[in-house]
């Protein structure tokens, strides 16, 4: 098991364990593919979005020719008592909100199989969120977790993931990537909405265990190793 400090602005919450393999979330793409909601799966895994920024992407954040997505907004969902009295007072309990940093406004490059799941959409489609209400509002996150998170991740055996792994699993990947490919770490914070680079390096880089694995492989199957 890999263990995570879960980190936000504030503090730090208390250690948990988990396990996000390749092979889980490939699981998990396979269960959702050609669902309504299979797209917010895929930004999840392949973007390292926070859950809601992926809830609240439009198709007028969408560039297909250049395949990138903007994020300029996130989404918070409120209790109806709590905005009694307030201007949100008579409508929906979603609220756009900035990300929550300033670093979290950025561009982001699509995935290949982002960028096909969206060119199979009809032109006269391309409207709303991409993932929305029949009502064309913004799916409310907590309704989402409880309806349809929760039990797909029951029904595969991995009860302890939670949204937020699959942004861990993306970003520690991207670390890892561009560390062995000699690629700017900035790039990689750009990307995820960190400020620091130090941010990324101390949370997100880690060995998972498939990681481990094919480590293993390569030199139990290694013919000589050399030592300069």
């Amino acid at each position: 098991m890999v263990q995570v400090w879960i980190a936000n602005h504030k503090d730090m919450r208390p250690v948990r364990e988990f396990e996000v393999t390749e092979q889980v979330i490939s699981e998990v793409l396979n269960e959702v593919k050609d669902k309504h909601y299979e797209i917010t799966f895929l930004l999840w895994a392949y973007t390292g979005m926070r859950f809601n920024e992926a809830l609240a992407r439009a198709w007028d954040d969408i560039n297909i020719p250049s395949s990138t997505i903007q994020v300029t907004s996130s989404k918070t969902d409120v209790g109806k008592k709590a905005m009694v009295g307030t201007k949100f007072e008579n409508g929906s309990n979603q609220i756009v909100t900035a990300p929550k940093t300033k670093a979290g406004i950025r561009s982001v490059h699509l995935h290949q199989a982002i960028t096909e799941l969206l060119e199979r959409i009809p032109q006269d489609a391309r409207t709303g969120y991409l993932y929305g209400t029949r009502k064309g509002t913004a799916v409310n996150g907590s309704t989402f977790r409880g309806r349809v998170f929760k039990p797909l991740m029951l029904k595969l055996g991995y009860p302890g993931i939670w949204p937020n792994d699959f942004r861990h699993y993306c970003i520690t990947d991207l670390t890892n990537f561009a560390i062995k490919a000699q690629i700017d770490l900035k790039c990689v914070s750009d990307m995820v909405g960190y400020a620091n680079v130090s941010t990324t390096l101390n949370i997100y880089n880690e060995a998972r265990s498939d990681q481990n694995q094919r480590l293993g492989m390569l030199l139990a199957n290694r013919n000589h190793l050399s030592v300069a």
